[in-house]
């Protein structure tokens, strides 16, 4: 009942991706208490992330990066303001949604989604990252849901 280590190696057939005359694998393990259901939507998320349109605001959605299972978006304008909408379904759940905003600046963030503000905590945490071109925010929301989403992010800089 005190596992030190377990598992290296597939035990399934998990879904490859491939791009790029390249082929990933990418695996969920680990040790829970969850119902085996849950854990059927949170990997599903994962490997068939729901697709991320910008609504309004400076950025472009570049990919959807599985590695990180993170949304990146990429500034291609001014303003501190970004309006995203999610597809999520029963085939492409949303299960906490993490976004990693290119050269948003350290402009602090005030969140919303589907119009309810969400306070900076437990259900929503950010950061950023000093890169050579700028600073790079971080996003991450708690959800879990098979409904389409929206969530808008508001740069302030007296919000921290």
């Amino acid at each position: 009942d005190r596992a030190t280590s377990f598992l290296g190696f597939p035990i399934s057939e998990p879904p490859i991706h491939s791009a790029n005359g390249r082929s990933e694998i990418r695996s969920l393990y680990g040790m829970t208490e969850r119902p085996f259901e849950d854990l059927v939507v949170l990997a599903r998320s994962w490997s068939e992330p729901p697709d991320l349109t910008v609504v309004d605001g400076p950025f472009d959605a570049t990919a959807f990066d599985r590695s990180e299972r993170a949304w990146h978006l990429a500034r291609a304008g001014d303003g501190d303001e970004l309006d995203v909408s999610i597809a999520a379904s029963d085939r492409s759940p949303l299960v906490n949604a993490a976004l990693v905003i290119e050269n948003w600046g350290d402009a602090a963030v005030l969140a919303t989604v589907d119009g309810r503000t969400v306070p900076r905590g437990a259900d929503f945490r950010y950061g950023y990252v000093n890169t050579l071109d700028g600073v790079d925010l971080v996003v991450w929301l708690r959800a879990e849901t098979t409904a389409p989403t929206r969530i808008k992010l508001e740069g302030k800089p007296d919000a921290n």
